[in-house]
């Protein structure tokens, strides 16, 4: 099923706010659903709508503001069970919602975040199949079981996530290139903890921190200072951004 509002070159048409109760668009030659991107194709919803063994994605969101309820279900396609528009694309396609569809065996994964995906808000739900993004994708990804949410930043090149349980909570950064991203929290209050692989503040009032060699401490920007200590001599030291290791005790 093709969404357009100028098929072939056809009267141009409205389909904005077009909507879709039951029923599906299954076993096809390509997507179940796909969209156009262009004007008056926008906010198109879907409520207890299936697409399942396309031998593409089941529905390939494009434009503005498409809305998929928790009681449809993408199942056994070939590509994604969700694409969020193509890489490729002129425009962006913005602002639409994932809402916890159930999402299974689908070759390609669960729902597919392109470049051009910006500020779709995505929910999975227990046992559906995972989000994933090319580098560009700025969306939001709730996890419901786990308590895990993602958020995109706003250049598609990093994103932030924040998981709980019942008694902890836990946040990082990454990055969808594999480079280094810089994570700066501010916080208030007591119990406000600081954890990553090989240093920590635990629940003593204690600083633990690995050794390093002078060289291998990181060279920081201008204005700041990095503080370590050094493995040759097991003290506490800093280094200033021209490279200058200084003894501090």
């Amino acid at each position: 099923m093709f969404i357009d509002t100028n098929y072939g070159g056809g009267p141009v048409g409205n389909n904005n706010q077009i909507k879709f109760r039951g029923g599906g668009s299954n076993s096809n030659g390509g997507c179940g659903v796909r969209g156009a991107q262009r004007l008056d194709n926008n906010g198109a919803s879907f409520d207890a709508f299936e697409t399942n063994g396309n031998t593409s994605h089941g529905m390939l969101v494009k434009s503005e503001g498409w809305s998929v309820s928790p009681s449809c279900i993408s199942e056994g396609n070939g590509g994604y069970g969700y694409q969020l528009g193509e890489d490729a694309d002129a425009a962006y396609n913005v602002n639409s919602l994932i809402d916890g569809p159930r999402i299974e065996s689908n070759v390609a994964g669960g729902v597919r975040g392109s470049a051009k995906s910006q500020s779709t808000r995505v929910r999975i739900r227990a046992g559906g199949q995972a989000y994933s993004a090319a580098v560009g994708a700025t969306d939001t990804v709730d996890y419901l079981a786990s308590g895990l949410h993602r958020f995109g930043s706003n250049d598609g090149n990093t994103f932030v996530q924040v998981s709980c349980n019942t008694v902890s909570a836990y946040l990082g950064a990454a990055s969808r290139t594999g480079g280094d991203v810089n994570l700066y929290l501010q916080a208030a209050g007591t119990g406000v903890y600081v954890r990553s692989v090989n240093h920590f503040i635990p629940d003593t009032g204690c600083i633990v921190v690995p050794e390093i060699a002078a060289a291998a401490a990181l060279l920081p920007p201008g204005g700041f200072q990095t503080l370590f200590i050094d493995t040759a001599d097991h003290k506490l030291k800093r280094k200033d951004s021209g490279g200058t290791v200084t003894i501090i005790a």
